[in-house]
């Protein structure tokens, strides 16, 4: 038993060394190569997730090449990107970023400090933050899922088109009508939402980790999470979940796919709750949203 546990933690601490190796490397490139004269393409512009890329190429249309950091699938608060992802960033125009995801803190400052010429744009400025009850991997108490409520994502989209129109005056009248109607847009998915979850009776939801905390917070919803300060439940914390979820008449389950589905799925047995796989992070986050206040109203 000694030397299993001996070779697991050995294991660990050999992909932490890793991590910070990669880490290092990709500090060592991007200063490199900022030092260097290198071409910028003007026309291009980095996101953390894809709900911002989403938000971005509504505004800009065809005037900026918009690419994502976090891949399909992954969670965004433990990804780290690769050296590539790194210097790619620092080759395009502009950042635009959340603030509170593990891998901005750990790398933007070295990103603005060694590449001048890089605009970043906090998308965060101006909202009003959550605490992050269930803490997970993001490095401070914020809860960083801010683009989960409609009301947020207005400010994020006028904190994106203020930023294009400093960065690109010429184009400044196809940003402000792609944004008015944006807007529209938006005001229209978030009076959808309403519709479906105003008369809601049963108000309360499960979710295996806590995405949606400023969504129930606009719609006044309430979201329980089985992560707990990033980690899978115990089973002393499952059996109070499955004590609260009958207390409160939980009907609803969501199963975020980049996260572990198998507690939630348990606890959704027990206690005689439909489950519904639902991916905040997915591209179309206007079309996502609607489906979550769908699912619940079902």
């Amino acid at each position: 038993m000694y030397n299993i546990k001996h070779r697991i933690i050995k294991k660990a601490q050999q992909l932490s060394k890793t991590s910070v190796a990669l880490a290092l490397i990709a500090c060592a490139m991007l200063i490199q190569a900022c030092q260097r004269n290198y071409d910028v393409d003007e026309r291009q512009l980095s996101v953390s997730i894809e709900p911002l890329r989403y938000i971005t190429e509504a505004i800009a249309g065809d005037c900026y090449k918009v690419t994502t950091i976090t891949p399909e699938g992954v969670s965004p608060e433990t990804y780290m990107p690769t050296p590539q992802q790194i210097m790619n960033i620092s080759k395009g125009s502009a950042y635009i970023y959340l603030g509170s995801l593990s891998f901005e803190q750990q790398n933007l400052g070295r990103i603005i400090e060694n590449c001048p010429h890089l605009y970043t744009i906090n998308v965060s400025e101006n909202i009003s933050l959550l605490p992050h009850e269930d803490c997970c991997s993001s490095t401070d108490s914020a809860d960083p899922h801010i683009w989960t409520s409609v009301k947020n994502m207005k400010t994020i989209a006028t904190n994106i088109h203020k930023a294009l129109c400093l960065m690109d005056s010429a184009n400044v009248s196809v940003y402000d009508q792609r944004y008015d109607s944006l807007i529209n847009h938006l005001d229209e998915i978030n009076m959808a939402i309403h519709k479906e979850l105003d008369s809601l009776e049963h108000r309360t939801f499960l979710i295996n980790h806590p995405s949606l905390a400023y969504f129930a917070t606009q719609y006044d919803l309430h979201q329980i999470s089985v992560e707990k300060d990033g980690k899978e439940s115990s089973a002393e914390r499952v059996a109070n979940l499955i004590k609260q979820c009958k207390e409160e008449k939980v009907r609803k389950v969501f199963l975020q796919k980049q996260n572990n589905k198998r507690t939630a799925s348990y606890i959704a047995t027990e206690v005689g709750a439909d489950t519904m796989t639902i991916n905040p992070l997915a591209y179309r986050w206007d079309m996502e949203m609607l489906h979550i206040a769908k699912s619940l109203a079902k």
